[in-house]
């Protein structure tokens, strides 16, 4: 995530969490269950508000979150205090905490509209991280935006922030090649009834050499 981008995280931190904290997203819960086995230990990158860390905790999942902005974390935990002591700043690539970064550590891996804010050049080794994290076999699920048409042709929306829109076809061969395999994608209409955004639900599993 560039600066701009996170600048406007931190920025609009409550704003951007009364809304996220609207969203109709039952397809994209329902997705996150059938992902994952009941009581797995999941990492979520990019937790926004925690509003889909709430619902997972909720069904018996051991979460742990990590998130970028830090007014995003307050309004995260000001909003889900069940999340207290789940919640760590730190972002991929670059900054994530010592003590989560242990190889083949979780269940499962999931992002849900964070990695849209990512770089192509830096698909492959957050790709290749996420894979370290999870144990033989787990599931990887995210969720981007295929279609914004509010972007001008660097990237970046009327307010700053950087998105990333690449075919389902690139994000499947990016999967591919990182080493997960059983790959599966949805598409899905905007959970804040934006009619002129489509997002893409991946979801594949580590392959086991």
């Amino acid at each position: 995530m560039d600066n701009s981008t996170l600048t406007y995280y931190q920025k609009n931190a409550a704003e951007l969490a009364r809304r996220y904290e609207q969203a109709e997203v039952p397809d994209l819960h329902l997705a996150l269950q059938k992902t994952f086995p009941a009581a797995s230990r999941l990492l979520e990158i990019g937790c926004g508000t925690g509003r889909e860390a709430s619902f997972m905790y909720s069904r018996g999942y051991d979460i742990i979150c990590i998130e970028p902005s830090r007014p995003m974390l307050e309004e995260a935990l000001c909003r889900h205090p069940e999340l207290e002591n789940r919640l760590f700043e730190g972002y991929v690539p670059g900054k994530l905490p010592e003590d989560l970064n242990t190889g083949e550590s979780y269940d499962g891996v999931y992002a849900v509209a964070s990695l849209m804010h990512l770089q192509q050049k830096e698909l492959a080794p957050v790709f290749k991280l996420i894979r370290k994290l999870l144990k033989p076999g787990g599931g990887f699920l995210f969720s981007v935006p295929l279609s914004r048409p509010d972007l001008i042709e660097s990237g970046y929306d009327t307010v700053g922030r950087f998105f990333l829109l690449i075919s389902e076809d690139e994000w499947i061969c990016r999967l591919e090649e990182a080493g997960f395999r059983n790959i599966r994608t949805a598409s899905n209409p905007d959970g804040m009834g934006r009619g002129s955004i489509t997002w893409l639900t991946c979801v594949g599993e580590k392959y086991q050499d």
